[in-house]
């Protein structure tokens, strides 16, 4: 069994944005990742949410990456 090393590098992820201009607080921008359903973040602006997002899933992908140190991973392309 060989064990591959895990790093990072950077990865396009899709994520959908929301906005609601009636929301109860001023968080009116909400951007969720439909691949990672425990990815979620919010914003005032677009690209406040935007941003969170992205530390959400650094996060996420960080952790993961923790958990698979020392196991057998293999690293597959999927072609639609």
């Amino acid at each position: 069994m060989s064990m591959v090393k895990v790093k990072a590098h950077p990865q396009p992820v899709a994520v959908v944005v929301e906005h609601d201009p009636d929301a109860p607080t001023e968080y009116q921008w909400a951007v969720h990742c439909p691949a990672i359903p425990a990815c979620f973040s919010e914003g005032r602006t677009r690209e406040e949410a935007l941003q969170n997002i992205r530390e959400v899933l650094r996060e996420y992908f960080s952790l993961v990456g923790e958990g698979l140190q020392g196991q057998d991973v293999a690293i597959v392309e999927v072609v639609p």
